[in-house]
């Protein structure tokens, strides 16, 4: 199997970035492409007797979140070009784990290389999923792991 392009989502945490280093080293023998995205999902509320709709007072906390996301994907482009790493970076809007799925499809990935959070019981219950979901609905093979605890990110 020859991996061309490496999908890598991202919440932006110390963990989540972790998944870069496996991308980078599962595909150095390929020269792959490794593709991150960072998923920026809408914030709702529940106004008392609607359904659940955009705040108007949220468009400010929305349009700051995506520009610290991108800032970030930006500092995080810079090192990798700086390490020689062959990249590009997406920053998409909605639900994370349909974002990955859509992604990993228009861009043909090869492969989805992400850190799970490991939520059991009620909070897997109420929250779910995401690399549960991504791996149900992915139309190529799907790597996920656990960080480890206290380790920096590869890059």
């Amino acid at each position: 199997m020859r991996l061309k392009k490496i999908l890598v989502p991202t919440d932006l945490s110390p963990e989540s970035l972790q998944a870069i280093g496996y991308a980078i080293e599962l595909g150095k023998p390929h020269r792959s492409e490794i593709v991150i995205l960072y998923v920026l999902e809408p914030v709702t509320f529940l106004p008392a007797g609607e359904v659940m709709s955009p705040g108007p007072d949220l468009s400010l906390l929305m349009s700051e979140q995506r520009r610290w996301a991108a800032a970030e994907l930006e500092k995080l482009s810079a090192r990798l070009t700086r390490n020689g790493i062959k990249h590009r970076t997406l920053l998409g809007s909605g639900t994370a784990h349909k974002e990955v799925v859509d992604a990993a499809t228009r861009l043909k990935a090869d492969l989805v290389v992400m850190t799970t959070h490991g939520r059991t019981g009620v909070s897997h219950l109420l929250l779910g999923s995401v690399a549960e979901k991504v791996v149900r609905g992915a139309p190529c093979p799907v790597l996920t792991f656990r960080p480890r605890p206290g380790k920096k990110k590869k890059s």
